[in-house]
């Protein structure tokens, strides 16, 4: 699911793995750790592989 927080992308997940690191907490907002972030752009790039998500791993890494 998609939507916007005071003008800014926000992105609802499901993600079927365990994380790799606990849920990090930052202004009341449950977020997952850069690493597990990283985790889930591969398994995108491997599933669809859209320019996007090549896009992300990039600027993550």
């Amino acid at each position: 699911m998609f939507g916007g927080i005071d003008g800014v992308k926000v992105d609802f997940i499901n993600f079927p793995y365990s994380l790799l690191k606990p849920i990090e907490y930052f202004n009341g907002y449950r977020l997952a750790s850069e690493l597990d972030v990283v985790a889930m752009k591969i398994n995108a790039v491997s599933g669809r592989g859209s320019r996007k998500d090549f896009y992300d791993f990039e600027k993550l890494c």
